[in-house]
């Protein structure tokens, strides 16, 4: 008995640490491609950022490498150009503020007695959001978007968090096959 409390413990435990995920995902595709049919696959150039500063090459390197491996163990090849899908890497960081309102709250506060006060509270963070973009080689048409996103710190916390995310969306690829008929 001890042994099946110990278990189900564990799988709790597990279920809620994967639900608290900070990574948020959204994932989309064309139901009308066949993505069984792609054997390999290539780089685009990273795209030109509109604020003009250089791009971070070694946070780029980092994610490249995570989206090589995680395609590879689906299966597909990487060629140097025309690859049957065309992947994409962009990013970026924006500054964000929260502000919540609890409401009116009661009772004594260190420089004030009497009736109740407004308790608000302001936030500011940055959140970083990944876009993994694959084109198909063919069309070159956009076929499947993944977006990651996550509130980011330092440079080592945006670059664990921009690997996660590319290893959670991917792991959502390829999509379910749709079924064809009735």
């Amino acid at each position: 008995m001890p042994r099946s409390v110990t278990l189900l413990a564990m799988s709790l435990l597990l279920l809620i640490g994967s639900a608290c995920s900070s990574i948020r995902t959204d994932v989309q595709s064309d139901p009308g491609f066949d993505f069984r049919a792609c054997r390999t696959w290539s780089w685009l150039p990273p795209p030109v950022r509109a604020d003009g500063r250089p791009p971070d090459e070694l946070l780029r390197r980092r994610v490249e490498a995570v989206v090589a491996g995680e395609l590879a163990g689906k299966g597909l090849t990487r060629v140097e150009q025309g690859g049957d899908l065309l992947v994409a890497l962009h990013g970026n960081v924006r500054e964000k503020v929260q502000i919540t309102d609890w409401g009116y709250a009661y009772g004594a506060r260190p420089w004030r007695y009497g009736y109740g006060y407004r308790d608000v509270t302001v936030d500011q963070y940055e959140e970083g959001t990944l876009f993994l973009d694959l084109v198909s080689g063919r069309s070159r048409e956009l076929v499947w978007r993944g977006q990651g996103t996550a509130v980011v710190g330092d440079m080592e916390e945006t670059a664990r968090k921009a690997e996660e995310a590319a290893r959670l969306l991917l792991a959502e690829f390829p999509p379910p096959v749709a079924p064809t008929g009735r």
